[in-house]
């Protein structure tokens, strides 16, 4: 596919030096105002407790400083062993959400979520146990399908995969600020014409679907980011999100066939350096059945992430949704 190899030169060309995008790759944390929330990635690797515990205390200098957020959420890469035991500890001043084995990345290490909400946006014990029941029955009973399988789905159902071009024309813009205009009523951003355009023209990675009809039927971004830690480590990352099916092709593994494609694909841009996970709506059982199907394993949860409003299998009135951490294994491992 000719597009591929394009992509592969413009994500190589837009490699060098930091690239920041909404994945949050850059310290101190930020301010989101629309989700109410700190976010960073920290860029250099713990590798003691005790440096932790420092990072830990600049977390909460930071957090003084900004009264109006009411989620701290950050990431660091830590060796595996330490990041287990952390997540074993119920008592952290910032408690471990979910761990990402990331050796393929940065050898011996695991990329750990850090987070801490106010008391005022903590879920519930009883929406906590609920969607925690369903995750775990998606993890011990939902099985990888397989790429080849997933994507004959999804042709035999008369689609076609493709890595979309920008470049097409307004056409395939407007019929996908129709599709997320349908999928989601509140999102974590607004949903207009011009942040689609935006969405996918700025360096991410924009996998779609179309019907025998050529529209666009289902969609995801691999969101790209790239950055150097301190210790010389290129670190690569892609996040699979904004996905998104119209009611009418839903049914047809459209979105765990587009993840098996994107994850191909991706793979065969960068090999497996590249860290490749999602964070999926927890409410949502339908696409945190996908990841599984898709070969993706379970890494954790974060409470009350971000403002989303979409179908939900679990019910329940805030804006606000915690997502389910999923990361593509490197191949073969």
């Amino acid at each position: 596919m000719a597009l591929v190899g394009e992509l592969s030169q413009s994500l190589v060309h837009k490699g060098s030096g930091n690239k920041v995008s909404s994945i949050g790759a850059k310290w101190p944390p930020g301010f989101d105002a629309n989700n109410r929330r700190l976010k960073g990635i920290y860029l250099s690797p713990i590798e003691t407790q005790g440096q932790l515990g420092s990072l830990f205390t600049q977390v909460s200098k930071i957090e003084r400083s900004n009264g109006q957020s009411t989620r701290t959420t950050f990431r660091a890469f830590l060796p595996e062993s330490l990041a287990e035991s952390i997540r074993q500890d119920s008592g952290s001043t910032y408690p471990v959400e979910a761990v990402i084995k990331a050796g393929n990345a940065v050898p011996g290490h695991s990329l750990v979520y850090f987070g801490k909400n106010k008391p005022s946006r903590v879920p519930s014990q009883d929406l906590r146990a609920a969607e925690q029941e369903s995750l775990n029955t998606i993890v011990q009973n939902v099985r990888p399908v397989g790429e080849s399988r997933a994507i004959a789905r999804a042709t035999e159902g008369g689609y076609s995969l493709e890595v979309f071009d920008p470049a097409l024309g307004n056409g395939d813009i407007k019929s996908m600020l129709e599709l997320y205009a349908e999928a989601y009523q509140v999102y974590t951003f607004p949903i207009t014409q011009q942040t689609i355009s935006s969405m996918v023209s700025n360096g991410n990675v924009v996998f779609v679907a179309r019907g025998a009809d050529g529209k666009i039927a289902s969609s995801l971004i691999a969101e790209h980011c790239e950055f150097g830690l301190e210790s010389g480590t290129q670190v690569s990352m892609f996040e699979l999100s904004d996905y998104a099916t119209f009611k009418h092709a839903r049914g047809n593994g459209l979105i765990t066939a587009l993840q098996v494609f994107a994850i191909s694909t991706l793979r065969g841009l960068f090999g497996n350096n590249a860290i490749i996970y999602s964070e999926d709506r927890a409410p949502w059982l339908a696409v945190n059945k996908s990841s599984a199907q898709a070969g993706m394993e379970c890494a954790g949860t974060l409470l009350y992430h971000c403002n989303l409003l979409s179908d939900r299998s679990i019910q329940y009135a805030s804006t606000l949704e915690s997502l389910n951490v999923w990361y593509a294994p490197p191949v073969g491992k």
